[in-house]
C-alpha cells in the first residue's frame, strides 16, 4: 500500500516532472492537480520516504525521485551561504493576461509543448505525461472545480514507463533519456516565465528536515548499482555532494540561527538578521538533522552540538507536570498558555521527534546527555558520565 502510495505520487502532477520536488498536495484522488505551492518541511520528509522505499524494495526509481527532490532543493531553495529557503508561492504572473493565477509558472498548454519541443520529443512527452490539446485537468471532477486550467496541462504520467517504451519502439532506458532532454528543455523555456514568489527566511526546524535528508541521502544512494545517471531534473552528483550540502546548511545555520553564550537556537533568519527566539520543533528537528549528519560521517562536533541543543531544549520546553514538550518557552509574558502539539500533522510534533532523539542519544551516549559547563564547553551528565 505505500509503495503504491508512492508510485501514484511520483507519477502524478504533484511531482514537478519538469524541475523536480514536489507541490504540496493534490486537490484530487489523482494526486493529479495540485496546489503549486512547494514548501521546505514538505520536501526533507519526501525524500526519507523515497529513500526508505529504496533501501526496502532496492528500486533505484525511489532512489531517482529521492534524488530529484534534493536536487530541487539545492537548485532553487538554497541561500548562497548554504540555508535553505522556506518555500516557492502558487501564484505568479501569467505571461499572457499579465494577472497573478494559481500554477501560471508550471501548467502548459499543447502548443507550447509543441512549440519549444522537436517534433519527435514532443510527440513522445505528450504520449506519456498526458498532454491533450483541450488540457488533461478534467480527470477528476474534482480537479479543476472552479474553470481554471481549462486548455491547460499538468504532466501526468498514467501509463508505466516500461508499456510507454514499448509502444514506442524504445527500450525503456533510452525513453528516459528522451524525457530527461525535454525536461532540460522545458525547464529553461519555463525559467523565462515570471517566476512564484520566493520565501526567503530560512526557518531553523525546517532546515533541520533537510540537513537530516541530505545526510541520510549520502549514505543510502551509495548503494545505488548501477550508478544514477544525470536524467534531468536529477543531476547524477555523487551521494557524497549531499553530504556537503548538509554540512553547508549546519554551518550556515550554526553562524546565523545560534547565540554561542546561551546554547539557544532563533526561529528564522532573512537579511542578515534572526531575532525571534526558536520554539521547540526547532530545536527537536535541528538535533534530528545533527544526528544524521553526524552518522553520515559527517564529524563529531555535530554530535556534540546536538547535546548542548538537547540540553537547552529540556531546560526551556520540558513539562515537569505531565512529560512532554511544550511549543514554546514560557519566556514571553504576552503568550498566556503554554501549548503542546499532541499529534503528527503536516510536520512531526517536536514531542515526536525528541522521543526518537533522546532514544538516538541514549544509544550513543550511553551515560547520558551533557551539559554545557560554566567555560561553556561540553561537560559530562548531571549526575557523572564523560564526555563523548
Amino acid at each position: 500500500m505505500a509503495c503504491t502510495s508512492l508510485d501514484k505520487m511520483a507519477a502524478g502532477g504533484m511531482h514537478d516532472h519538469i524541475g523536480g520536488g514536489f507541490h504540496r498536495y493534490s486537490v484530487d484522488e489523482l494526486w493529479h492537480v495540485p496546489h503549486f505551492e512547494k514548501m521546505l518541511y514538505d520536501a526533507p520528509q519526501l525524500a526519507n520516504v523515497y529513500l526508505q522505499a529504496f533501501q526496502l524494495t532496492g528500486s533505484l526509481a525511489y532512489a531517482r525521485v529521492a534524488r530529484g527532490v534534493l536536487d530541487y532543493l539545492r537548485r532553487d531553495l538554497s541561500h548562497p551561504e548554504g540555508g535553505f529557503f522556506s518555500a516557492e508561492d502558487a501564484d505568479s504572473v501569467d505571461a499572457l493576461t499579465g494577472e497573478k493565477a494559481e500554477g501560471a509558472f508550471y501548467v502548459w498548454t499543447a502548443e507550447e509543448v509543441c512549440a519549444a519541443l522537436p517534433p519527435n520529443l514532443a510527440e513522445l512527452f505528450c504520449a506519456v505525461y498526458n498532454i491533450r490539446p483541450e488540457g488533461n485537468c478534467t480527470m477528476s471532477p474534482v480537479s479543476d472545480p472552479r474553470s481554471e486550467f481549462v486548455g491547460k496541462n499538468v504532466p501526468i504520467v498514467t501509463e508505466p514507463l516500461a508499456a510507454l517504451a514499448v509502444q514506442h519502439g524504445v527500450s525503456e532506458a533510452q525513453l528516459q533519456v528522451h524525457l530527461a532532454q525535454a525536461h532540460r528543455i522545458l525547464h529553461t523555456r519555463r525559467a523565462g516565465r515570471p517566476r512564484p514568489y520566493l520565501d526567503d527566511k530560512v526557518v531553523a526546524a525546517w532546515n533541520g528536515m533537510a540537513i537530516g535528508a541530505m545526510a541520510r541521502a549520502s549514505r543510502v544512494l551509495a548503494a545505488e548499482d548501477p550508478a544514477c545517471l544525470p536524467l534531468f531534473p536529477v543531476d547524477g552528483c555523487p551521494p557524497e555532494v549531499y553530504l556537503q550540502a548538509a554540512l553547508r546548511a549546519a554551518f550556515f545555520v550554526r553562524l546565523n540561527l545560534y547565540h554561542d553564550s546561551s546554547g539557544q537556537l532563533f526561529r528564522t533568519y532573512r537579511n542578515g538578521t534572526a531575532t525571534v527566539p526558536g520554539f521547540a520543533d526547532d530545536y527537536a528537528n535541528m538535533i534530528s538533522g545533527l544526528l544524521d549528519l553526524y552518522e553520515a560521517g559527517g564529524g563529531l562536533e555535530w554530535l556534540r552540538w546536538s547535546m548542548v541543543l538537547q540540553a537547552t531544549m529540556d531546560r526551556l520546553f520540558w513539562d515537569d507536570q505531565r512529560g512532554g514538550y511544550f511549543s514554546t518557552s514560557g519566556v514571553d509574558p504576552s503568550i498566556r498558555l503554554r501549548m503542546r502539539d499532541d499529534y503528527d500533522g503536516a510536520e512531526p510534533a517536536a514531542s515526536s521527534v525528541a522521543a526518537s532523539n533522546l532514544a538516538r542519544l541514549a544509544a550513543m551516549v550511553p551515560h547520558g546527555t551533557p551539559v554545557p559547563a560554566p567555560d561553556g564547553k561540553l561537560g559530562g551528565p548531571a549526575g557523572g558520565g564523560a564526555d563523548p
